[in-house]
């Protein structure tokens, strides 16, 4: 069974997360709203908590960090495996109590966004030599 969260319930977990003292600790988040969440499974609630504080995460790092994610990315021979580029970059930037979904979902955004633009440039290439 999965069960859409509503606009209310979403932002029952966004608030709740903003004053809770373990902000980023999912399972003790989730005991804690599991009760006013009788239709929607663990599961659901889990994978939705965990969306949430990804994003939050993602959102209040600093352009400097983000800069050498990008980076570190670009200058990678495997811009495309993004558990390899997340463990290299857990070992080598500060990233505070950042959670692994967080660094998972900035890495792979780059990443994505780097492969795209070398495909482009690739095929603009092409297309310019075959003229």
């Amino acid at each position: 069974l999965n069960v859409r969260m509503t606009t209310e319930q979403m932002q029952v977990i966004r608030d709740h997360i903003k004053n809770s003292p373990h902000r980023n600790k999912i399972p003790l988040l989730c005991d804690e709203l599991q009760p006013s969440f009788n239709n929607v499974t663990r599961k659901t609630l889990y994978r939705t908590i965990l969306r949430v504080v990804a994003s939050k995460s993602v959102r209040s790092l600093s352009a400097e960090v983000k800069a050498s994610v990008r980076q570190h990315v670009a200058n990678s021979p495997h811009p495309e495996d993004v558990v390899l580029l997340c463990d290299e970059l857990k070992a080598t930037l500060d990233l505070g109590d950042m959670n692994r979904a967080a660094l998972y979902r900035l890495v792979s955004d780059i990443s994505h966004q780097h492969i795209y633009s070398w495909t482009i440039d690739v095929i603009g290439n092409i297309i310019t030599t075959n003229q």
